[in-house]
């Protein structure tokens, strides 16, 4: 009976296999970025990036282990708009969820949007993308 089963359900993998691969939606934000610029995003993204775009260094990812407190705490006031500039100093490259977003902070947005020589390249799966 299990081969039964297993014969009359192969044609239908083996056509939905090629077709069903997980891509996840940042990726497509991540793939408009310049090779090499240094980004600020959300830790979910910036796992995305480390695996799907490794020319792009990341400010800070979910190794809280390897960046320390400090630098969690700084990346929490970022993410949030409450740093002190609205990306850290060096960075060239920030992609946030936008408003529509469950996970997206308002403000960290409007300060992106508002502090000068943030070049806006637009809306991608649910993310804003902008570069210096």
């Amino acid at each position: 009976m299990l081969t039964a089963v297993a014969v009359l359900l192969l044609p239908g993998v083996a056509l939905l296999g090629p077709v069903a691969r997980a891509r996840p939606a940042e990726a497509n934000a991540l793939a408009t970025l310049p090779a090499g610029c240094r980004l600020f995003t959300p830790m979910g993204v910036a796992a995305v990036a480390i695996l799907t775009r490794p020319d792009v260094p990341v400010w800070f990812d979910s190794r809280v282990d390897y960046y320390g407190r400090t630098r969690l705490l700084e990346a929490i006031a970022y993410s949030t708009g409450q740093g002190p500039t609205a990306a850290p100093p060096g960075t060239t490259c920030v992609i946030l969820p936008t408003r529509e977003s469950r996970s997206s902070s308002p403000k960290a947005t409007a300060r992106i949007q508002a502090e000068p020589g943030w070049d806006y390249r637009g809306s991608v799966n649910g993310f804003d993308v902008w570069v210096r």
